[in-house]
């Protein structure tokens, strides 16, 4: 855990949508040792900046995806696509199998697309994964972990109702929460944390 005090101190100077779960991100995917991540939707690079962190300390390979051309040069084995992360999870399959240990989801948050995109890139999931959903506490305003506020936007929940949907359950994002249930056979446990936008770390098995 090297760089936690640097991502400490980032988190104290900046203020953004995800900035306060940066530490929790780091934290929870060095401790699950991953051996390839994929990042869906690179946006400004700040869960981008964790991930090659957790690669220097690690070793392990990223593959970002997202609709507009994001700069991975500074990333530690990562690899870029400028692609459609619905349509390009077939490339995906045919290049590199059903080997995704971490998948973190951060792209348009309305609930049709991260529907498809549960539907397409789970099946990729390696038999022991961690998923992490950004933006599933999203409203027009937030509240960060150091008492600053934000100006977000009202999705309809989309995120959250989608895995809401996955689960055939429904939660309270407003509020911490934890979850366990077993679905078609795979044990699966829910983390949230409702601060900052919300984040939402789904363990398989």
């Amino acid at each position: 855990m090297k760089y936690l005090q640097t991502i400490q101190e980032y988190i104290h100077n900046n203020n953004s949508g995800i900035s306060s779960h940066l530490d929790t991100i780091y934290l929870k995917v060095l401790e699950f040792k991953p051996k390839n991540i994929v990042e869906l939707g690179v946006c400004g690079g700040e869960s981008s900046m964790i991930f090659n962190y957790i690669n220097e300390e690690i070793n392990s390979n990223i593959v970002g995806i997202d609709v507009n051309q994001c700069d991975y040069s500074f990333m530690k084995n990562g690899t870029f696509y400028k692609a459609n992360d619905i349509i390009f999870h077939e490339f995906y399959s045919s290049l590199y199998g059903k080997n995704i240990d971490v998948l973190f989801i951060d792209t348009s948050n309305y609930y049709e697309h991260t529907i498809q995109e549960i539907h397409n890139w789970f099946p990729l999931l390696s038999d022991k994964a961690l998923v992490i959903f950004h933006d599933t506490n999203l409203s027009i305003s937030y509240m960060r972990k150091n008492g600053t506020y934000g100006v977000g936007w009202d999705n309809q929940r989309g995120v959250i109702r989608a895995i809401e949907d996955f689960f055939g359950t429904q939660f309270n994002e407003k509020e911490e929460f934890h979850y366990s249930c077993k679905k078609d056979g795979v044990s699966w446990k829910v983390s949230h944390e409702p601060f900052c936008n919300g984040l939402t770390l789904l363990y398989k098995n």
